[in-house]
């Protein structure tokens, strides 16, 4: 067997980590596209903690939410060593949930303290086993929940801080084709999971320099997991004995990047105020991507692969957002929000979408003084983006859009 489709395999491998880690996530955007670093309830426990100050009583907010994703890959994709070539398009459609949970109090009238749980990544992409892109990436998920305790204390009248620790639950599953159809080679499967730990933190605070006037601001600092599980590989091999291998060694290493997020809350009057938000995200610290212990195959041969390292060439971002909210009346409140949100991503490196456009709306319905419902509808359009990797084993050439659904509702219960 030519020692090239050897190495061949091992890049087709670390491709479809990549293909996704810059994809379509999706955590909870509604929330995050409505000015987050100026929060004034028990969600503030994550966005930004220095707003639990404005808590006079207990509360405690649960959440569900629902996100609906669909992609499209339109072009070619080609393999180098073989020539192999497919034109046509992929799509992938999935849905997840995303539940949340806040809980904070006062202990004294100038500190508060909470804790909130949630997912801060969540995503899927299933290109299936048949489609063009199945070389490149066929399916993957991937989810980071935080649990996240923080406090806050009111220096001044006008200025608040807060900090919390964020213990992050890492999962991952990575299934990969793989083949040579023009070398006789046929198609096989090479499937990893992992579970992980690691811990982060995040700081803010809040001024409220003149009446109507909210200015926050909040850092999330990187989150560093890494995560040890399983990877099998099932195709047909020159050995019978050994068409399957297993090892419980695998491991990878992720990094989510961190941020800061300034928010500007301007009220107009007492029932109207707009809100804007700048975030930067700081995709570029992540350089690589290191997976250990592999089961795939050399040639027609089942190996544990023992370390396979890919770079990403990531770019940092920036997040815009508009927004406005009208309390109608004094039980019923609606709101709306414009986004921009850049992808990290690199086409000459990876399929990836767009830059985002988010549209969301939403309404809080107070039912009585300590219950209160709220609903929230967001739109998230991929602009269509056009890929070029010529650098890899797998060359891609064409377009991807697509788009995202996003329903939530919350219950806002007060203990007064």
């Amino acid at each position: 067997m030519d020692v090239r489709l050897v190495k061949q395999c091992v890049k087709y491998f670390v491709f479809v980590f990549t293909f996704f880690f810059t994809g379509h996530a999706a955590a909870s955007y509604i929330e995050a596209a409505i000015g987050n670093a100026v929060v004034n309830d028990a969600t503030s426990v994550y966005y930004n903690p220095s707003g639990l100050a404005f808590l006079a009583n207990p509360q405690l907010i649960a959440s569900w939410g629902e996100t609906f994703n669909y992609s499209r890959f339109s072009g070619t994709t080609n393999q180098v060593l073989t020539s192999y070539r497919q034109t046509g398009s992929a799509l992938s459609r999935q849905e997840y949930p995303f539940p949340s949970i806040y809980f904070a109090t006062p202990v004294t009238d100038r500190v508060t303290v909470g804790v909130s749980g949630l997912y801060t990544f969540l995503g899927k992409e299933d290109n299936g086993t048949s489609s063009l892109l199945r070389y490149i990436g066929t399916s993957s998920a991937a989810s980071l929940y935080d649990i996240s305790p923080s406090f806050s204390v009111k220096l001044l009248d006008s200025l608040f801080v807060g900090a919390g620790a964020d213990f992050s639950f890492a999962y991952i599953s990575l299934d990969q084709m793989s083949g040579f159809p023009t070398a006789g080679i046929p198609d096989s499967l090479s499937q990893s999971s992992g579970y992980g730990r690691g811990t982060s933190g995040h700081i803010g605070a809040m001024w409220h320099p003149i009446l109507g006037t909210i200015l926050g601001i909040v850092y999330h600092s990187p989150a560093s997991v890494t995560l040890d599980g399983h990877s099998t590989f099932s195709g047909p091999s020159s050995n019978p004995d050994t068409a399957v291998v297993y090892t419980n060694a695998f491991n990878v290493h992720i990094v989510a990047p961190p941020s800061v997020v300034v928010s500007l809350n301007q009220y107009v009057n007492p029932r109207w105020s707009f809100m804007g938000t700048v975030e930067r995200m700081q995709w570029g610290t992540i350089r690589n991507l290191v997976l250990k212990n592999v089961a795939f195959k050399s040639g027609n041969t089942p190996v544990i692969l023992p370390q396979v390292v890919q770079p990403f060439f990531l770019h940092n971002t920036w997040r815009f957002s508009l927004g406005t909210n009208y309390a109608i009346t004094d039980k019923w409140a609606v709101r709306g929000a414009y986004s921009y949100d850049q992808d990290p991503g690199n086409p000459a490196w990876q399929v990836v979408s767009g830059n985002n456009i988010i549209l969301s709306v939403g309404t809080t319905i107070k039912m009585s003084k300590q219950c209160k419902f709220d609903f929230s509808y967001g739109y998230t359009m991929y602009q269509e983006r056009n890929i070029n990797v010529t650098q890899r084993a797998n060359q891609v050439f064409g377009t991807t859009s697509g788009g995202r659904n996003t329903v939530q509702g919350k219950i806002i219960v007060d203990f007064v």
